[in-house]
């Protein structure tokens, strides 16, 4: 499930716990690392904890709180991530829906646009 693997990545990358909120972009990349096809869920989330803990170091080097403006002003941020915020900014994503198809008993997690 995406929500539960986002849940999981981020506790064991920064020791933040977060609750989904919503599905923002796909990134699909193909040849990428070993010459394999990479799909990136890129979500919105609302951190339940904010102190850092980094607990898989060769994974990651420093994970800091920053200002979301600071961050999009910031000239070392690639275009893509920027563009990854700003879309979490201005739109409210996909939601999780599973109603429609609730006769179904199997897990499962479908997602909706967000209305406004």
């Amino acid at each position: 499930m995406i929500s539960t693997a986002l849940a999981r990545e981020v506790y064991e990358e920064t020791g933040v716990r977060v609750e989904f909120e919503s599905v923002i972009s796909l990134g699909h990349f193909y040849p990428h690392q070993f010459h394999k096809s990479n799909l990136y869920v890129l979500c919105l989330a609302k951190p339940l904890t904010y102190e850092i803990n980094i607990y898989d170091t060769d994974e990651v080097i420093d994970a800091k709180w920053v200002d979301v403006d600071e961050y999009l002003k910031d000239e070392n941020v690639l275009t893509y991530s920027k563009a990854i915020v700003s879309a979490a900014l201005r739109t409210k994503g996909f939601k999780i829906d599973n109603k429609s198809l609730s006769h179904i008993k199997k897990e499962m997690e479908l997602f909706f646009p967000l209305e406004n």
